[in-house]
């Protein structure tokens, strides 16, 4: 990436370091007449961007410059939640916004997450209709009523009513 251009001269950063490079081989001065006897070479500031999945699959840190803007990483994943974006802040408060949001300094940004629902379907074989369940994954689930059917004893239902919300839609 090129910074200013001025008369003979110009900036460009290569890696992390920001290198004064002569246009020409044949000019020695600067334009104010002051002679290039040597050149400085900075080091950008570097920082680390690291992302806090809170429980959901792991996300390699970010190393960028001061003042850039950084790639939007691919999104994380967590058994029966759906990943619904980068904060600045643990109260969720703040989103990161890839296209504007410049790194500044070393940053922490969060994986905000929204819990899914899943569905127990319930089917009777012929017995009485059972309504279904749904609820949030993983929380506790209460087996409804057995169906009853003329002539017949209910045995249970295959597979077992599980104890808590599975991360699925499950027909029993």
């Amino acid at each position: 990436m090129e910074r200013a251009r001025h008369r003979g001269v110009r900036w460009v950063a290569l890696a992390a370091l920001m290198v004064l490079v002569i246009m020409s081989p044949v000019v020695p001065y600067f334009d104010h007449g002051m002679r290039l006897d040597h050149v400085h070479v900075y080091a950008a500031d570097q920082y680390t961007v690291t992302f806090d999945s809170q429980g959901g699959s792991a996300v390699d840190p970010v190393i960028v410059e001061s003042g850039y803007t950084i790639s939007e990483p691919t999104d994380p994943t967590r058994t029966g939640y759906t990943f619904a974006g980068w904060y600045k802040d643990l109260g969720f408060v703040t989103p990161w916004v890839f296209a504007t949001d410049v790194v500044t300094g070393n940053t922490t940004l969060y994986a905000k997450w929204t819990i899914n629902q899943y569905t127990l379907t319930f089917d009777s074989a012929g017995g009485s209709a059972v309504d279904p369940i749904t609820q949030d994954y993983g929380t506790a689930v209460v087996a409804p009523a057995d169906p009853t059917r003329t002539g017949y004893t209910f045995a249970g239902w295959s597979p077992v009513v599980p104890a808590t919300m599975p991360a699925e839609n499950l027909t029993l």
